[in-house]
């Protein structure tokens, strides 16, 4: 579990036949267990650490390594990165290198054993190709049979939907843009008009919008004079603003220069201008600068003395507590001497006390020894030889012991399984009979429920066949399909050419009335002028009246058979809706016996089956039954013998340990002896080291008291210095502020200065700004001439014109507007409502276009398809050709290489080698390994017919063959190959197959297996191995404890 663990923690969940979840991996008492593996891959070492928690705590995995850029973390991260390094999920990775304690028939009587083998030589790789092939054919082929059909449903469609072709259709097309056309050039010429009449019109309410506007630019002079009078007065205004600023801004002016000559009177230079101002004060600023940097540099001088003084200072005092250091060490160095000396004398005591206990412990372990004068350095050779002849007896004694209870433990193993299989099997069988019971009533239940359904769905069917017979259709159980689909879908494609063709000729008649309408509305007008519209020649009123007269009279035949045209559509209309609702309801009839009927048979013919596997399952369960019963009997015998050989066992091993533990005690007590004079001559070596220290720490104390002398001397010379340092600081602290004063006061006059500079600017632009109003002022008053002589032109203009005369004349070019373009909007209507109908058949050519389209696209698809399933189907054939090659080569050398291990190891005759076979199973299509065993006479037996043991050998030698194949397969990266491991193999085995189970782990080794795990109880088969790993268990705490050997190790 150490290795599986490692690798694949979140995978495993059983041992043998024990199930366990993985928190029952944590110590009792404990909320959180750890597994840490280290494995090496192709040179590369790997560690990963799982961590398991009993409380709510989310389970974790961490895997590192140095060719990892970062750790790997996460239950499924970690697996998969596994998985990807080793090359092999659990399963083949078990499969592989794990013979599972006592599983001697894994690979012999294994179901999956097919499985197993082709995924270890990697030929369930190929399966997984073939299944992918498998599964694109068939989606191949569904891609062609959907494209065939939906080829197929769309002709369908279009035999039903369409009874013209491309041409009929652009036949009427044409004849529809014909007269559309038409009237379109009729609308072009009412448009001619009327943009005359529009002209004409824009033009007069030019004229009216001309004298409006004379009107109103007139108004427009008058408040222009007004406001230019305004601007012009403000002007002056701000000109009076201005000249008051400039006074203002003088006396401000003398102000400044007063402050000057006060500022002026307390330096000993002259100022009397801006820039004299300026020069002083860039004199000043850079004598201060130059003082300012001599002030630093006696700042660092003083600093620089102070600190070396500082430093002289704790160097003092460090000196002075390593002094008092000195002087502690050397007291306790000396305490030490004296306690070490008693020390001394007690460690001699305590080793002649040993010695005389180790005489008298040997004297009564060994028999040759008689008294303590004859023991010597070899009496302990006398003993450790007594204690190996001890222990190599309790060693066999445990081996026995071991042995026993490994047999034991499996004959409970297997009582336990035998009882819970027992008990399993007359669960199984309770619940079989239980759910055979509730079967029968499931049957009772989907028998009423078809019935139900049975006759609702002949009270909807009769139903419908009453409403049906309304409309002569005849419907039948068996035909509703075909009514939803054909029969009613035709009668409403059969109404819809009625309808289509009472439409066509309500249209007509429609067009009819709106000719005769307008012929009579001509002949009005005709009548009313007395003159022809057209050819404005004279007509007789008469001949008018009796042309009226005929117009009104078909008018009135017109308007009836339009009135009994439009009822014979609405019959239709209403007959039509009534087909398409009992459509629907058929459908309904038949989604509901589809769902309900056939549903609830599928389901009694369903539970019938199901009752009858029922009765086959609990036939086998009362033979399971029987059976194991007998087995338990057998096996509580065998149990109860068991147990009395194990108890004499544990009373001989009792025995022996308890005399190795006294000889134990006698090697114990020599190396006490030893112990206590090696402590006598480290304690005399430790005596001599104190009085050496003792006498360094003397000289290291006169050597400070020298340094201390000296450093007092150099701390009074550099105070004298630090004093000199800080009467040259105060001199220039000094000559800076009477710098820091001059140069205060000339920023101050300097910035005087400048504000007069300010203010003498702002006058300047004070008078600038007088000069611009007096130019605006100008400007205003030959405005005011130019819009007095505009106002006057204006009023000159509207002096002779009618306005009222001008409105008459545009409302009657109005009234011939509005005419004209009802004229127009009938056309347009006409031409529109042809448009429609063009665009109808347009459409409906283009939906012809579109599915002859959609067909041959299907078509295309489905042809593609096939040809595809073809390719893939060759594919496939290949994949299974290979596949039986690599598994026809694959079988030889598994033949040879097990036969190979079966010979070095059997020494019976009864069999002469193992015969592996492909086998095909016509039930399942599949292939399978038969495995069978040679006998001398050329017959050929099933493994299963032999023993235990020679069972037992079979399963080694296929695995260790399998596994060699593999090993070849790597070629040369025998970095990449998992380990192989052994788990009591020898159970089954006598001793003969033992030593010849030992040849057969050194042949591995000569196949450069990187690692061979061996677990057994049989110490023989771990004498020669490079590690041994001893685990034993603590019944007490419930832990086990691991002792590591490597070869040569004592």
């Amino acid at each position: 579990m150490g290795l599986f663990g490692g690798l694949f923690l979140s995978e495993i969940r059983s041992v043998g036949n024990n199930s366990f979840k993985l928190e029952e991996f944590v110590r009792r008492g404990e909320t959180k267990g750890t597994v840490d593996l280290v494995f090496e891959v192709d040179r590369v070492e790997y560690s990963v650490e799982w961590e398991i928690y009993t409380t709510g705590t989310q389970n974790s995995a961490t895997l590192t390594s140095p060719t990892l850029s970062e750790p790997v973390s996460g239950i499924e991260d970690v697996h998969d990165e596994v998985e990807r390094i080793i090359g092999m999920d659990e399963d083949d990775f078990a499969n592989s290198v794990y013979v599972k304690q006592g599983e001697i028939d894994r690979l012999i009587d294994a179901s999956d054993r097919a499985g197993m083998i082709d995924g270890l030589l990697g030929l369930n790789e190929i399966d997984d190709y073939i299944e992918t092939m498998k599964m694109a054919r068939r989606g191949a082929r569904r891609v062609r049979d959907r494209n065939r059909d939906n080829a197929e449903s769309r002709r369908e469609d279009l035999r039903e939907n369409f009874e013209r072709d491309e041409d009929d259709f652009e036949g009427e097309i044409a004849k529809l843009s014909k007269d559309i056309d038409r009237l379109d050039s009729q609308v072009n010429k009412v448009e001619d008009y009327l943009d005359d009449l529009r002209d004409t019109r824009a033009n007069l309410a030019g004229d009216i919008d001309d004298y409006e506007d004379a009107v109103e630019q007139k108004r427009e002079k008058e408040h222009q004079i007004k406001e230019t009078k305004q601007k012009r007065t403000e002007r002056q205004q701000q000109i009076e603003e201005c000249e008051s600023t400039i006074d203002n801004l003088g006396a401000v002016i003398d102000d400044f220069e007063e402050d000057i000559d006060e500022l002026a009177a307390n330096l000993d230079m002259g100022v009397g201008t801006a820039d004299t101002a300026k020069t002083v004060l860039n004199d000043t600023q850079d004598a201060l600068q130059t003082v300012s940097v001599e002030k630093a540099n006696r700042e660092n001088d003083l600093e620089q003395a102070t600190e070396t003084l500082n430093e002289l200072e704790a160097e003092l005092d460090g000196t002075q507590e390593e002094l008092e250091e000195l002087r502690d060490g050397r007291d306790a160095f000396e305490r030490e001497l004296d306690a070490r000396e008693d020390d001394l004398t007690v460690a001699k005591d305590d080793h002649k006390d040993a010695i005389g206990k180790r005489d008298e412990m040997a004297v009564e372990f060994v028999p040759d020894v008689d008294s303590g004068d004859e023991i010597d350095a070899k009496t302990i050779d006398h003993v450790e030889e007594r204690i190996d002849t001890l222990d190599d007896r309790h060693g066999d004694t445990q081996t026995e012991l071991a042995q026993s209870e490994t047999t034991l433990s499996e004959r409970e193993s297997d009582l336990e399984d035998e009882r819970e299989e027992v008990d399993d099997a007359r669960n199984a069988l309770k619940e079989k009979r239980q759910e055979h019971d509730l079967l029968a009533d499931d049957i009772d239940a989907a028998e009423r429920r078809l019935d139900e359904a049975t006759e609702e769905f002949e009270n909807q069917l009769s139903s419908l066949v009453e409403r049906a017979v309304e409309y002569d259709i005849e419907l039948t159980p068996d035909e509703l399909q075909a009514a939803a689909d054909t029969q009613l879908p035709d009668r409403i494609e059969a109404l819809n050419d009625g309808l289509d063709e009472v439409g066509n000729k309500i249209s007509a008649l429609e067009e009819r009335k709106r000719n005769l309408v307008e012929e009579r509305e001509e002949l009005r007008e005709l009548d009313q002028e007395g003159k022809c519209p057209r050819c404005r020649q004279p007509v007789d009123e008469t001949h008018i009246e009796i042309e009226i007269d005929e117009i009104e009279t078909k008018l009135e035949e017109t308007r009836e058979e339009l009135d009994e045209l439009r009822g014979e559509r609405k019959t239709l209309q209403q007959e039509k809706a009534a087909i398409g609702d009992l459509r629907e309801d058929v459908l309904d009839v038949v989604k509901f016996h589809s769902e309900k009927v056939e549903t609830a048979e599928d389901e009694l013919d369903g539970l019938r089956d199901e009752r009858d596997e029922l009765q086959a399952d609990i036939d086998d369960l009362e033979i399971e039954v029987e059976t194991h019963e007998n087995e338990i009997e057998q096996l509580e015998d065998n149990i109860a013998d068991l147990k009395d050989e194990i108890e004499q066992l544990e009373t001989d091993g009792d025995e022996l340990e308890e005399a190795i533990k006294r000889g134990e005690a006698v090697v114990e007590q020599f190396e006490t002896v030893v112990v206590h004079h090696e402590r006598v001559e480290d304690i005399e070596e430790e005596v001599d080291q104190f009085r050496t220290v003792v006498e360094e720490k003397g000289n290291e104390i006169a050597e400070t008291r020298d340094r201390i002398e000296s450093l007092q001397s150099e701390i009074n010379n550099q105070e004298g210095t630090v004093e000199g340092c800080n009467e040259a600081l105060n001199e220039a602290n000094s000559e800076v502020g009477t710098l820091e004063e001059r140069r205060e006061t000339l920023e101050k006059i300097v910035e005087l200065y400048d504000q007069i500079d300010e203010k003498q600017s702002d006058i300047s632009d004070e008078q600038q700004s007088i000069e611009a109003h007096r130019e605006m002022i100008q400007t205003f008053n030959e405005q005011l001439t130019d819009l007095r002589e505009d106002r006057d032109d204006l009023e000159e203009q509207l002096g002779g014109t009618g306005l009222e005369e001008l409105e008459t004349k545009l409302e009657q070019v109005e009234d011939k507007v509005e005419k004209r373009k009802e004229t127009r909007d009938e056309l347009q209507a006409e031409a529109s409502k042809l448009r429609e109908e063009r665009a109808t058949l347009q459409n409906e050519l283009s939906n012809l276009c579109d599915l002859k389209e959609r067909i041959e696209e299907f078509e295309q698809r489905a042809e593609w398809a096939d040809a595809v399933y073809g390719e893939l189907d060759t594919t496939l054939d290949v994949y299974e050709n290979v596949k039986s090659e690599l598994r026809e080569k694959y079988l030889a050398y598994i033949n040879e290489y097990t036969n190979d291990i079966f010979q070095d190891i059997y020494l019976n005759n009864s069999y002469q080698r193992v015969v592996i076979s492909e086998t095909y199973d016509e039930r399942s299509d599949s292939y399978d390994y038969d495995i069978k065993l040679l006998c001398d006479d050329g017959t050929t037996e099933d493994p299963s017919n032999a023993s235990g043991g020679e069972r037992a050998i079979v399963n080694l030698a296929l695995r260790a063959g399998i596994y060699k194949l593999i090993a070849e397969l790597e070629g040369g990266d025998r970095g990449r190959l998992p380990p192989f491991i052994l788990d009591e193999p020898t159970t089954f085995l006598d001793e003969g197959h033992v030593g010849q189970l030992e040849e057969m782990l050194d042949r591995i080794r000569e196949w450069d297996v990187p690692q061979v795990i061996v677990v057994s109880h049989d110490e023989t088969l771990i004498d020669g191995a490079d590690h041994a790993c001893h685990v034993e268990i603590d019944e007490a705490t419930n832990t086990s404890r691991v002792t590591m050997r490597s070869a040569g190790d004592d």
